[in-house]
Order: structure tokens, then C-alpha cells, then sequence
């Protein structure tokens, strides 16, 4: 999946962009590849709630 440097790269570069995006955030699930749901499905299930309390009501 790569060397940490380059993960490293990555995640600057994004941030990066965050920068652009008024409330922008990013959540790493460390030690989880691709499928984070079936990966590590009780800390996508607290990301999502997190993420959906924060949420403005429609």
C-alpha cells in the first residue's frame, strides 16, 4: 500500500486541500485498508454518528 513517506505525502496533500474547504475535517482509522465498514465496523459506525450529529438539520 505503500512506504510511510509516501502515506506521509498523502495526507499532507489532502490536508492541504482541507484548507479550501470550510469545515472540512479528516478521520483516519489507523490500520485499516480500503473497506473501512468491513474492516473496522464499530469505528466507521462512530465516525458516521459523530459525523452525523455535527450535521445541520434540513
Amino acid at each position: 500500500m505503500g512506504t510511510p513517506e509516501a502515506w506521509a505525502a498523502r495526507i499532507a496533500a489532502i490536508r492541504g486541500g482541507m484548507a479550501a474547504i470550510p469545515g472540512a475535517g479528516l478521520t483516519t482509522l489507523p490500520g485499516v485498508g480500503h473497506i473501512p465498514p468491513v474492516e473496522a465496523p464499530r469505528a466507521m459506525a462512530a465516525v458516521i454518528a459523530r459525523l452525523a450529529g455535527t450535521a445541520p438539520a434540513p
